[in-house]
């Protein structure tokens, strides 16, 4: 009888062990406590959904309140905070700082935010029942905040760096809750607190550390069978996995393995490998096998820009036959980023606004060019590989085109270098109703976004959209060089087309971590837009700005009535010459002439060039033209060519000249070449 009783107490102790929940206390301000969603739909409420019923799961969430003990409403002072405490949690996710931005916080007590923070930890540690602690990168701050640019996003910085200092010093565990969510500004109306798929978000990042997840083996998108890989650069290959499980990398006599971390991501680093191929590549883990086959090591290049970059190979009417029968080698490879949809004059359905907001805007896969597909894929990319390929033959050649027509420079640079510049976060997050945005783009956008019932819905036009959907995706990849055609939605402003460039190009290569990164970029054609002149004459002044960016010219293949002219294939080969001439040893005399420096005499003016032995010309040689001190514009009559030496003389009825123009028509037939059939940029010098 006693044993009986003994063994009923025993399973009723064990029965009541095993049903006892594991508590987790969410800490955290407005964006916890979410009273802006639908009931049930905050992040706690969701993760509870997430975790089941072994897990209880409160929001502890006060709006409005700080970390700061000192600040306008600290959260160890709420009627919540006690209740945390006497929840006695497993587990306390921290989600406090946001608040420490007001000027009445941090400036005047940003001090005590460590101290603080510790002491916060300290009593829920103390209770003795917490066994696991998270602290939290906070949720993003968008640039339409009312207090964006008056400290808010300079104090936001410097709180998060303190955070990651405490997990550091503690060893506790960090969630980054801003990672998900600075690339969706769609999900915050008022550009601080996340909507009901915002608040989603939170809750998977959450339920992820406290849950590893178990995932299949994959590779990420932008690797597969066909690819090319840089060649003498150490490369990574990334993907996601079964959490903590060993990954496996197999091919010619490699064999490298990693681990996938908590949270289902894992990172192979590759040395450095010459040029070759094709290889199979193995990645393996357990019994998973992924096999990607025809793989290269050579040389990469990325190509990017609006439309005439897009510009298919089957429109070119140059050599259109010629390159869609060619036979390609097979090391030759290709990605095209397919649009989800183009910016067309229609307004788009639901389905495709949600995808656009979701960044799901590009997909593609690697090809070779021996298909039909070839026709879709670029034209000057095309005739820039054609180019290239017979230059290099023993080399392989990877080319990643990612084109959006009618887009912007602004939408092609990451939100915090924009949000880091005084102009540029003036106006990014109001861009629709903004004229630093080009009229066509705020239009047309407008257009596709008529269904929309977001305040920030996103569109390719869209600041950073471009950067956020497309470029961040590629930020694990090798490049060997850029090539980059637009303009034509930022003519409009020259001047803040010369921030702004400067600025895309430093965001690239922060990305890919190369300061020496190239950019090859082709200054806009001709056509009879009257900023365009103007807005060539400053890509060519961008040039001598610039480290490692060299423009070539177009205008000589433009149409006056298109802005996308048919000719594409010189441009693509004038590309690939500028690569030839700084990459591969070849004469610099591939790039366009460059003026360096001009003396005045009594008849005109003679005008010195580099990267020219001797000029040509179709013709007579016109394109000059003199500005007198009136503001009069006479043509040029005679100019001599002489070796890489222009003599312009000046007519006798022009009273006192103030400025030399070259090609500074918008559609000009200016027809000066060096030796490789390269025509002077258009340039204008003030005297």
């Amino acid at each position: 009888m006693k044993y009986s009783f003994f063994l009923f107490c025993l399973l009723w102790g064990i029965g009541s062990y095993a049903q006892e929940k594991i508590k987790v206390a969410c800490i955290g301000n407005s964006v916890t406590e979410a009273l802006n969603v639908p009931k049930g739909k905050d992040y706690p409420s969701v993760l509870q959904n997430m975790l089941g019923d072994r897990y209880e799961v409160r929001n502890f969430g006060v709006s409005g309140s700080t970390l700061l003990s000192k600040g306008h409403r600290p959260y160890i002072r709420s009627d919540k905070y006690a209740a945390s405490i006497a929840f006695d949690a497993d587990i306390v996710v921290i989600s406090l700082g946001l608040n420490d931005t007001d000027p009445r916080n941090w400036p005047n007590f940003g001090n005590d935010f460590f101290p603080d923070y510790n002491q916060l930890i300290d009593s829920y540690v103390e209770k003795g029942s917490t066994k696991k602690i998270y602290v939290c990168i906070n949720t993003p701050i968008f640039s339409g905040h009312k207090r964006f640019l008056s400290g808010t996003k300079d104090w936001y910085d410097k709180i998060q760096l303190e955070i990651r200092k405490i997990s550091q010093s503690r060893n506790i565990s960090l969630i980054n809750l801003n990672e998900p969510l600075c690339q969706r500004i769609d999900l915050f109306d008022d550009f601080i607190h996340p909507n009901e798929e915002g608040t989603r978000i939170i809750a998977e990042t959450v339920f992820a550390h406290i849950q590893s997840p178990v995932l299949p083996l994959s590779v990420d998108e932008i690797f597969g069978s066909g690819m090319v890989l840089q060649r003498n650069r150490e490369l990574l290959l990334t993907g996601r996995g079964k959490s903590f499980a060993k990954v496996g990398l197999l091919f010619d006599k490699l064999h490298l393995t990693t681990e996938v971390d908590s949270l289902g991501y894992w990172r192979l680093p590759i040395p450095k490998q010459k040029a070759g191929g094709p290889y199979v590549l193995w990645v393996e883990s357990g019994n998973e096998k992924i096999k990607m086959d025809s793989v290269y090591f050579g040389d990469v290049y990325f190509s990017s820009g609006q439309s005439n970059m897009a510009f298919e190979l089957q429109g070119d009417t140059n050599q259109y036959d010629q390159l869609k029968n060619k036979d390609w080698p097979a090391h030759v490879r290709y990605f095209k980023n397919h649009n989800l949809v183009a910016t067309n004059k229609v307004s788009w359905d639901s389905v495709t606004l949600d995808k656009v907001n979701k960044l799901q805007f590009f997909s593609g896969a690697w090809a070779g060019l021996n298909t039909r597909e070839r026709t879709d894929y670029s034209a000057v990319s095309i005739a820039f590989l054609n180019d290239l390929s017979k230059a290099i033959p023993e080399v392989p050649i990877g080319l990643v085109e990612m084109a959006v027509g009618g887009s912007n420079t602004e939408s092609w640079i990451d939100r915090k270098t924009l949000e880091q510049n005084a102009i540029t976060a003036m106006y990014i997050h109001n861009w629709l109703t903004s004229d630093f945005v080009q009229d066509f783009c705020r239009t047309r956008a407008a257009l596709n976004l008529k269904n929309s019932t977001l305040k920030n819905a996103r569109h390719p036009y869209q600041p950073a959209y471009n950067f956020e959907s497309g470029i961040h995706k590629w930020g694990d990849y090798v490049f060997k060089g850029v090539l980059w055609y637009q303009g034509e939605s930022n003519a409009h402003n020259p001047e803040l087309h010369d921030l702004l460039f400067p600025v895309m190009i430093g965001s690239w290569r922060k990305l890919w971590k190369n300061e020496e990164l190239p950019f090859y970029y082709v200054q806009l054609s001709g056509i009879d837009r009257p900023s365009w002149p103007n807005f060539r004459n400053s890509q060519r002044v961008l040039e001598g700005r610039i480290h490692n960016a060299y423009m070539i010219p177009s205008y000589d293949v433009g149409d006056s009535t298109n802005v996308h002219p048919t000719n594409k294939v010189p441009v693509g080969v004038r590309l690939s010459q500028a690569v030839r001439g700084t990459l591969y040893n070849e004469s610099s005399h591939l790039l366009a002439p460059r003026l360096i420096r001009f003396a005045r005499d009594e008849s005109g003016i003679v005008l010195y060039f580099d990267r020219v032995s001797e000029f040509n010309t179709v013709g007579i040689p016109n394109g000059f033209e003199w500005l007198d001190h009136l503001g009069n514009i006479v043509q040029a009559e005679r100019i001599e060519l002489k070796g890489a030496t222009l003599k312009v003389y000046c007519p006798k009825d022009v009273v006192g000249p103030v400025q030399l123009r070259y090609a500074y028509k918008p559609y000009t037939r200016a027809n000066i070449y060096n030796e490789n059939l390269i025509p002077i940029p258009t340039f204008k010098i003030d005297l």
